[in-house]
């Protein structure tokens, strides 16, 4: 816990910053003292000050006293941690006033198993339950994810793992949040102690305990890497924001390492390079951390029985998290994760090559992963050889697939082709298996019907249909009414195509299975062009003799025709004949006509045989506000089978503000598993929208993944109230243990994306239409911008100043953004050569060489993150010549915006050539520019260029990739 700065005699503790947490864990304390005891759950990150928390508070005295309370008490265990054996034959042993410090207490709990964790539970419930033996003090310290874990309630058809767990721990959490509040920063500023007062200033996000333990030994460690050790873990960082799982290989760290010396650097290296700076970056520092972390990892894919480690968590946040700027990877790089990438993060990687439109890589991760049998790779690889056009490809993995077994693989292959008109080669594939299946025979049929051989195709399209194939008749139809068909199939006269059909057709009625009548009809109204008298006669004097299934059939048809009158009275003889279906035709009928009771009576007696009829019946009653008798409908309607009737009715039930209804339909759906995310969106927004918008948002979060802001799109038109944006902060404040200057920033970011995209959507729409109108934000821009970033800032998140001044930019908003920077400096002390100078560009136009001479000054230090944004400023000065020049200064030092900028600036001067070779390199370093370099292409009017990049990709060097094929392997049989 010592830095770098100040007294190397200062005690090894710093002074205690009492926080927010430490109340109600001292009035626990002060409880215990007066003889009533009880338990504490310090739940937070590792490195967030619990441990240090308990520590104090079982020190605590009150004023005037000379020992701490709790100093008569016994400590257990008295050293280090114990086991929750020993702690189980313990505590019948241990006498009244002992505090049991279970300090990392998920040992106790879930280390060794559920069972043996309820025990412990068990035990220390009975100890604070039972007066004679106490009192007695239990502390604990959870991670946020274990504590999860133990106290979620399971649901109705869940394993209760850990209840007696459950039962101890409720009512305990106190949540140690990562970061201190600002008030606690000054505290820290002002305790005296240089270490706390570095840390105050410094941490990142006000993260201090994590900056006082380990953070400024580990940035010092990583600043003095040899050149070979700062190679492997520039090599980590790389991979790991490639994608790649967080335990890497040490193959994997020795090859892709390499990747990142120079030539000369190369040309020095020892023969034991890796293992030396491997003994560095493994060695313990202060707090005993270390830059790499290892273990044995034996049966772990290719490096089984070999080493595998991991980037401290710090230098994982710091340049893998916490980094969003868009990374190149070089060649050596992708080979190296090729050969020794972990399997699990294979077709993450893949997935990751194929949005830069790495093409051959993702290949070779798609063909590794198939070797190494990771689910759903063959499949991936098939899909991506389908989006680039690459038949032959496609052929060649069925052919791969077709010679380990897959029986279906000869089969989809000829499908491709089929669908690629090659229908010669397709009839190949099919020739050893054209008999043995109903598809190899209905693909035979379509190849040989593209192939030009419509009487061969229609004589197998029939006899399939004679054999009960659904598909077939229908086909065999169109093909015989086909006119451009014709070539004396039907002994040379068109006008008797209809009649040949139906008369076939008819031949089929009585076949199981297969829809005659409806294809029957259809071609009668064609033949007849949209007339159905002449149907309804034939469908009449069938069902008098006896094929009272076109009664049915002539109710939906005369219903289609809003002739309801006549098609009730079909349906009446189709139930009186006990025709299948006939009730939910009739009710469907009566929906129609707009009566709606008698459509539900019918809806429920036909539901035994059709409950989905209800359900959509149900939702009629829904729509016009009959909520009572929708609901009825849906539950019957579910009961019966037709699951998804539950998540209808959580909606419906929304839409009123129902919110307890409606929740109990979401967990009925649930149940069923027939919920999803989509469901808990449509049904939070129901809520908001019928006057429960507090209530849909404390819901909706609940449940929701809160790693990503843009989470709360569908309840993003109701944040901008203050009411409800202050709901929301406060629910994620308390469910993600932060502050709530944190949680305003969170919300107000998520309002940021969803403006966004709602922008880029309309933009699009508005482009589609020709006009030259160009919105430039829209209202939840506008709001996240002048009010909650600033808010989150007052209480505390300093990061958000400089957020709110970035968007402005963005937006081009510099007078606002020039104002915001000047509140940074005022109120939190920030100051921003970056954005100054930005600002600068567009405030004094007259200055524009002083402005490129400061930003090509930042640019030899290593700063370009002023470059586009300036360039965009000097334009709206229309100072083209000096935007130009400071953006390819900016492309020369590798910045990623700048090249994006640079490129849409030659774009709008008609240089789309020059534009793409910029947009590829910016592409396979990981930016979104693919419908910038389509944009380009168009306006090149060069299809041949278009071509090759969706069929092969660019390289990692940012140029088109040259024509390359795929290479084998060893496909799973």
């Amino acid at each position: 816990m010592r830095s770098e700065v100040g007294d190397p005699d200062l005690p090894v503790l710093t002074p205690y910053v009492v926080r927010e947490h430490d109340k109600p864990l001292i009035d626990l304390v002060e409880r215990a003292a007066a003889g009533s005891g009880g338990i504490a759950s310090l739940i937070g990150e590792p490195a967030t000050g619990r441990k240090r928390a308990a520590w104090e508070a079982t020190h605590h005295r009150v004023a005037s006293a000379h020992e701490p309370l709790l100093s008569s008490w016994y400590v257990w265990p008295a050293t280090s941690p114990s086991d929750p054996v020993t702690l189980l034959a313990e505590i019948a042993k241990m006498p009244p006033k002992t505090v049991y410090w279970l300090v990392g207490a998920d040992r106790y709990f879930v280390d060794a198993g559920p069972e043996i964790g309820n025990d412990v539970a068990l035990a220390l419930r009975t100890l604070l339950g039972d007066p004679t033996r106490g009192p007695n003090l239990i502390i604990c310290t959870f991670t946020p994810r274990v504590w999860q874990v133990l106290t979620t309630v399971p649901s109705v058809s869940g394993t209760d793992r850990y209840q007696q767990v459950r039962l101890l721990l409720e009512d305990s959490q106190i949540v140690v949040p990562d970061s201190f509040t600002e008030a606690e920063v000054r505290k820290a500023a002002e305790s005296g102690d240089p270490r706390l007062a570095e840390a105050g200033t410094r941490a990142a996000d006000r993260r201090v305990i994590q900056y006082l333990a380990a953070a400024p030994w580990l940035n010092g460690a990583f600043k003095a890497a040899t050149p070979a050790a700062r190679a492997i873990l520039r090599c980590g960082v790389a991979v790991r924001r490639l994608g790649h799982g967080r335990w890497l290989s040490r193959s994997l760290l020795e090859r892709g390492a390499l990747a990142f010396f120079t030539e000369p650097d190369l040309e020095k290296l020892s023969g034991n390079w890796f293992a030396a700076a491997l003994e560095e970056l493994t060695r313990s520092g202060t707090g005993g951390a270390s830059l790499l972390t290892g273990k044995s990892a034996p049966g772990n894919g290719g490096d089984a029985g070999g080493q595998w480690f991991r980037l401290d968590e710090h230098i994982d946040r710091r340049f893998v998290k916490e980094n969003e700027v868009p990374q190149a990877a070089e060649a050596e790089l992708w080979a190296a994760l090729v050969e020794s990438a972990a399997p699990d993060s294979l077709m993450v990687l893949a997935a990751e090559c194929r949005r830069r439109r790495l093409l051959l890589q993702c290949n070779r991760f798609y063909r590794r992963a198939a070797d190494e049998n990771v689910p759903g790779a063959t499949e991936a690889l098939i899909d991506l050889f389908r989006e680039a056009r690459r038949v032959d490809d496609m052929v060649e993995v069925y052919a791969e697939l077709a010679s380990a077994g897959n029986s279906e693989a000869r089969l989809d292959a000829a499908e491709v082709l089929i669908a690629a008109q090659r229908r010669v080669e397709a009839m190949k594939w099919l020739e050893p298996v054209a008999d043995t299946t109903d598809r190899a025979r209905v693909l035979m049929a379509m190849a040989l019907a593209d192939a030009k051989k419509p009487a061969s195709a229609v004589n197998s399209y029939q006899a399939l249909a004679k054999q009960g194939v659904l598909s077939a008749a229908g086909a065999a139809a169109d093909l015989m009414t086909d006119r451009q068909s014709d070539g004396g199939l039907w002994n040379g006269y068109s006008e008797g195509r209809y009649e040949s059909a139906i008369e076939w057709l008819t031949g089929l009625l009585d076949k199981p299975g297969i829809d005659t009548h409806g294809k029957i009809i259809e071609l009668m109204i064609v033949r007849d062009e949209g007339k159905i008298d002449e149907v309804t006669r034939w469908l009449q004097d069938r069902g008098q003799n006896g094929d009272h299934l076109a009664y049915l059939y002539g109710a939906r048809l005369l219903a289609e025709h809003d002739r309801a009158e006549d098609a009730l009275s079909w349906c009446d003889t189709a139930v009186e004949y006990g025709v299948d279906g006939a009730r939910a035709a009739m009710a469907m009928v009566y929906a129609r006509a707009g009566f709606l009771d008698a459509a539900f009576q019918h809806a429920r007696a036909a539901a035994v045989e059709d409950p989905a009829m209800l359900t959509t019946i149900s939702e009629m009653f829904a729509d016009k506000g009959l909520l009572q008798r929708a609901l009825e409908g849906f539950r019957r309607a579910a009961d019966l089978g037709d699951t998804a009737a539950w998540a209808r009715a959580a909606e419906a039930a929304a839409e009123v503000g129902w919110d307890e209804v409606a929740g109990d339909f979401v967990r009925r759906a649930e149940r069923a598993g027939t919920t999803s995310d989509a469901l808990r969106q449509r049904v939070a927004g129901a809520m908001c929208r019928s006057g429960k918008a507090r209530e849909a948002i404390e819901w909706y979060l609940e449940g929701a993944d809160l790693a990503d802001p843009g989470v709360l799109e569908p309840i993003s038109d109701f944040l901008l109230v203050d009411e409800t944006f202050h709901t929301a902060a406060e629910k994620y404040a308390r469910l993600a243990h932060v502050s709530r200057g944190e949680a305003l920033n969170w919300v107000a970011e998520g309002l940021l994306r969803i403006g966004y995209r709602e922008l880029e959507a309309q933009r699009r729409q508005i482009a589609n239409t020709g006009a030259n109108l160009w919105p430039r934000f829209n209202d939840k821009i506008v709001i996240a911008v002048e009010y909650w970033f600033p808010a989150a800032a007052a209480a505390g998140y300093e990061p958000a100043w400089l957020r709110t001044v970035d968007v402005l930019l963005d937006l081009g908003r510099y007078e606002s953004a020039a104002r915001r920077l000047k509140d940074a400096r005022k109120k939190a002390n920030i100051r921003s050569e970056v954005h100054e100078v930005i600002i600068r560009a567009w405030e004094h136009r007259d200055h524009a060489d002083q402005v490129v001479a400061a930003v090509e000054a930042q640019i030899e230090r290593g700063v370009t993150t002023a470059v586009a944004r300036t360039a965009v400023a000097l334009l709206c000065h229309e100072k083209t010549g000096h935007a130009e020049r400071v953006l390819i200064r900016g492309r020369d030092a590798d910045d990623l915006p700048a090249r994006v900028a640079l490129a849409d600036f030659w774009c709008r001067h008609d240089k789309p050539t020059k534009a793409l070779d910029e947009y590829f390199v910016a592409l396979a370093s990981g930016c979104d520019v693919l419908q910038k370099i389509e944009q380009a292409m168009h306006m090149a009017r060069n299809k041949e260029l278009l071509d090759d990049f969706r069929m092969y990709g660019v390289d990692p060097k940012g140029e088109l990739a040259k024509p390359w094929t795929a290479a084998p392997s060893r496909l799973p049989r």
